[in-house]
């Protein structure tokens, strides 16, 4: 019965299939010479031929089909076949030119669609404005590029990787997009595509994503590699840079004198003795940041081979990437290999199989960063009258400066770890042509990674309390392994018709499979040999001196199941839909709430086809429309139900045993978060395509939210390894507007100009949530962030202040702030009942937000004859930053802004007065969050590209030179490092603990091809 309906739905398929026909022609150079490997492409079948060494093709075509001949040297000539039998068909392409009519293909999930029917809020790049502002990683590359999209660097370490938002925040956990190359999803870790091998970027924004079901939550990222083509002879291209890298900026602090000064002023008003007697003698004493940071060599060298023959396409490639950090050196290093090979053939007229295959080896070391006692916040509070070495040639102490900052580059000579991961990203497929415009394809994608980690804690002694202190017979060593392997494997067809010639329709139905997995074991063991990294594995570690209780082994898995489906229509290329359904089914939840349903619908009008439509000026104008929801399942494994993995102490017969409890207490109940979202837009170009204008406006809707409980402390949420249970509450808003704008002008014969710039719009508000969730952290345990009903997620929570207290009558007639002395901050009293409350929360309130108001772009590109020119920037506007570097002990240095104290009444109404007693001063407040807007130089690049004439002579497609300077320089007034904090955790975000700051890089490069 089965095969009978599934007959049956093929003979209705193919009565929509018109007759076709073989056209044949020959494609010449415009010195009439055969042109092998020219494209020609049937835009309504996706057929695709090309020409051999005599320039002959041969093609099925129908009545009224477009074909589109492209070459990369030349420009593309469209053909709208007019039924002829047969016929002889000779074309000679023109020199590169821009087309009033440009057929453009874009990546939308599972398939293509010409952009001119896209209905949905899609952004694309080439592979031109992709690498005009040489970018060392593929987020470099795409920063500033496309509106609604922010990428923030985690850091400026070798090796960090970026946070990528596309529209806000959507929810309290993982807001990172899902990135697929070729069909093969890459996680989030955008560092490992070179972007030299990359052909374009399709950022899908919308509910478009709802093809992807959850993983498409927060927006989707299709990176199209390069690839060979039919009939071409092999093309070699090689590409590297040299660069040198160094802090893009350095932080003002005090020097020796001026840290002596503000001690001595700052023990007295504690009532101590003043510890030094002439400051002016210390002079500009040591300057720790220069001390940490130097200048550090970065290179990258790329090879690729791209070609193919009749019925086979490939490319071949392989890079090497090699970093040392600005801080650290090469303890904070990072080396990258990685290769790839592409493989499609045709084994049958019906029948395509294929195999891609990208391998990465990562070898990284780090220091400790962005936090308290890291060696950035050292270098920040180190006093500057300590020596880097003592008398007799060792790492001084720091003695006197609290429990946490210790000599930097002595944290620095006894940093130890090193972590290898071993990646293979890859896929497998078989294509097969049931009829000409009915096509199955079957594919297998996997990701396989082990990630071993190694660390070495010496024995060390910094000065006396230090918590870094390791005594002689603790050092250790930690090792670990965590296997990966994730696999996905997708049925599809893909069905194109149309109905009378005006009526066109391209549907998608398909399954997906999905697992992830994965094993990890670790252990640590102490008194290594000799104390020395060397010596530092289990393998040479004495088994005695292994602790059981130190080792520790956990594996893990997650499956889901989808049904997706899409059907693309126009009407005459007029009248635009798009529908989308996935059914996802998800292990993360209980039996009962495993499956989810994610729809999605746009349509669009082309209005400029419209016989009514008689602006010249304008070439083309489409609105558009979507609306849509998708889901997110992002929590971990497990957590509907409880679990045997909590830490748990008994006593049996007077003995204290160790043993296990309930870990992560678990709530049944939980289900899908949804996100729902609206897209408004219109398409326009004019003035003969040289401007182009895409506008959006978007509307996003998180309900459900998928979020940690708060519970009482009773109920067992905070015992060792217990954590709070998952439960569906909270509903989160995002809305904006987005602008692109594009401008592409030849000037004069040997004169083009480009400029592309976006912005947009973005406003973050929480709607509901279960009492509010507090993170990030100011000094030692102050939270600084709140998640709470009414406001942005995130937003930071605190003091307001109102100036500084000048004498002892305004500290009476203000609102009661016990402590307080003249120079003191003044603190708003927010519920005005007369005092300010330092034992609740009650006075205080919103005092700034990570979330940016606008985000903004800018790419200029100038090419004059041989040279070429391009520079970018990028903009973030209206989110502030929380200054939490600050070490509140005794003899801590201090940024030079409190050169500008209160010394005295009417001295200084901002910065309060030196102290190291007790004094609210230290309590989070505004004082301490400042504005972390900035306009950033990302990138200029100069290149010269060898003249036509030359390169013909020795057989050469290519030789381009250029220097190069990454984060040439920033405006911004914050104080700090970078204005640009990590924003991966929206709880954590815009807290800066002493972030490892950016770098500028100078670079020269080289690029051939042959």
């Amino acid at each position: 019965m089965k095969i009978k309906i599934i007959s049956f739905v093929f003979l209705l398929l193919s009565s929509f299939v018109y007759s076709q026909t073989v056209l044949k022609g020959t494609v010449k150079n415009e010195n009439n010479q055969p042109m092998q490997g020219v494209s020609v492409l049937n835009t309504d079948t996706n057929k695709e031929v090309f020409t051999n060494k005599e320039g002959n093709f041969q093609i099925e075509v129908s009545k009224n089909q477009l074909l589109v001949f492209s070459y990369p040297e030349y420009s593309d000539f469209d053909f709208l076949y007019d039924n002829q039998t047969t016929m002889g068909l000779n074309l000679i392409p023109k020199p590169k030119t821009k087309q009033l009519d440009e057929v453009v293909v874009v990546a939308i999930g599972y398939g293509k669609q010409k952009k001119e029917l896209v209905s949905g809020a899609f952004s694309q790049l080439d592979s031109k404005l992709l690498n005009d502002n040489a970018p060392t990683d593929l987020g470099g590359a795409l920063k500033g590029k496309v509106s609604g999209v922010q990428i923030v660097k985690s850091s400026g370490a070798p090796g960090a990787g970026s946070s990528i938002r596309i529209r806000g925040i959507t929810t309290n956990g993982d807001n990172s997009p899902l990135i697929i190359m070729d069909g093969i999803p890459m996680g989030t870790d955008l560092s490992i595509i070179d972007p030299n091998n990359i052909e374009s970027i399709t950022v899908i924004k919308d509910a478009s994503t709802a093809i992807y079901g959850v993983q498409g939550a927060n927006g989707v990222i299709l990176v199209t590699a390069k690839s060979g083509k039919k009939n071409t002879k092999p093309k070699v291209s090689y590409n590297g840079f040299y660069g040198i890298a160094e802090v893009s900026r350095k932080m003002d602090i005090m020097n020796a004198s001026e840290y002596a000064t503000y001690i001595n002023e700052a023990e007295a008003a504690a009532g101590n003795a003043v510890p030094y007697s002439n400051p002016l003698s210390y002079g500009n004493g040591t300057n720790w940041q220069n001390q940490t940071f130097e200048k550090a060599p970065t290179f990258a060298h790329n090879f690729s081979v791209h070609g193919g023959s009749e019925k086979n396409i490939y490319s071949f490639g392989a890079g090497y990437t090699s970093n040392n950090g600005v801080a650290g050196g090469n303890k904070a290093y990072l080396d990258r290999y990685n290769a790839f090979i592409k493989q499609k053939a045709d084994i049958s007229e019906k029948a395509v199989i294929g195999a891609d295959l990208l391998y990465t080896n990562t070898k990284r070391q780090s220091i400790s960063e962005n936090g308290l006692a890291s060696v950035i916040f050292n270098a920040v509070n180190m006093s500057p009258i300590i020596t880097v070495y003592d008398g007799e040639g060792n790492y001084s102490l720091a003695n006197g400066l609290g429990a946490e900052i210790v000599n930097p580059l002595a944290q620095i000579a006894n940093t130890f770890n090193l972590t290898k991961v071993d990646r293979f990203d890859g896929q497998t497929f078989l294509e097969y042509k049931i009829l000409p415009k009915l096509k199955t394809t079957s594919r297998f994608l996997f990701n396989l990674s082990t990630v071993q980690d190694r660390s070495f804690s010496p024995s060390v002694f910094y000065g006396d309390t230090k918590v870094l202190n390791v005594a002689a017979d603790a050092n250790s060593v930690y090792e670990a392994s965590t296997k990966y392997f994730d696999y996905t494997f997708e049925n599809f067809i893909n069905y194109d018709f149309k109905i009378k010639e005006n009526h066109s329709f391209n549907s998608t139905l398909g399954t997906s499979i999905q697992a992830s997995k994965g094993k990890n074991i670790s252990g640590t063991a102490w008194n290594v040999p000799y104390n020395s990294w060397d010596y530092a594995t289990l393998g040479q570690v004495p088994l005695n001196t292994v602790n059981p209780e130190q080792t520790n082994s956990y594996s893990f898995e997650s499956r889901m199941f989808s049904v997706f489906a899409r059907l693309q229509y126009d009407y005459q290329s007029k009248y635009l839909f798009n529908g989308i359904i996935r059914r996802d089914a998800s292990s993360k939840f209980g039996p009962e709430n495993r499956v989810g349903y994610f729809p999605s619908l746009s349509v669009g009008w082309v209005v400029s086809k419209e016989d009514f439509f008689d602006y010249k000026f304008i070439n083309s104008l489409k609105l558009r429309a979507s609306w849509g929801i998708t889901g997110n399942d992002q929590i971990s494994n497990n957590r509907y139900r409880g679990l045997l993995d909590g830490e748990g102490e008994y006593v049996f017969d007077n003995v204290l045993t160790q043993g296990i409890a309930i870990g992560a207490l678990p709530n049944p109940e939980i289900h899908w978060e949804q996100n729902a979202q609206t897209n408004i837009g219109f398409d326009t170009k004019f003035w003969n395509n040289k401007i182009e204008l895409n506008t959006n406006y978007f509307y996003k809707k998180t309900i459900d939210l998928l979020t940690p409980a708060v519970v009482s402390g009773t109920l067992g949420a905070n015992a060792p390894g217990s954590y709070a249970p998952i439960i569906n509450a909270g509903t989160i808003e995002n809305k904006g507007f987005e602008i692109e704008v594009k401008y592409n002008d030849k000037i004069t014969e040997n004169l083009t100009f480009s400029i592309n710039t976006n912005l947009t719009t973005l406003k973050n508000k929480t709607l509901s949530v279960e009492s509010y969730q507090s993170g990030g952290v100011f000094d030692l345990s102050t939270p600084t962030s709140r998640f709470e009903t009414g406001k942005p997620i995130g937003y930071f929570f605190g003091y307001q202040t109102n100036g500084i207290f000048q004498n002892q009558a305004e500290i009476d007639a203000a609102p009661f702030q016990e402590g307080a002395q003249p120079g003191d901050l003044r603190f708003v009293d927010v519920n005005g009942d007369g005092k300010i409350s330092f034992s609740d929360n009650s006075d205080q309130t919103m005092i700034g937000s990570p979330i940016p108001d606008v985000l903004a772009g800018l790419n200029i590109g100038l090419n004059y004859k041989d040279f070429d020119f391009a520079a970018t920037a990028t903009a973030t506007l209206g989110n502030e930053v929380v200054r939490s570097y600050e070490r509140f002990v005794p003899f801590a240095n201090r940024p030079s802004f409190y050169l500008d104290r209160w010394t005295g009444e009417g001295t200084s109404t901002e910065v309060p007065r030196a102290t190291n007693g007790v004094s609210t001063n230290t309590k989070f407040s505004d004082f301490y969050v400042e504005d972390g807007s900035f306009v950033r130089i990302s990138n200029v690049q100069i290149g010269y590209n060898f003249p036509k004439s030359i390169l013909d002579k020795i057989k050469i497609s290519n030789i381009r030179f250029y220097v190069a300077v990454n984060n040439l320089y920033t405006f911004t007034k914050y104080s700090g490092f970078d204005p640009e904090v990590n924003i991966k955790d929206p709880l954590s975000a815009g807290i800066d603990r002493g972030q490892y700051p950016n770098t500028r890089t100078f670079l020269t490069g080289f690029n051939i091809s042959f």
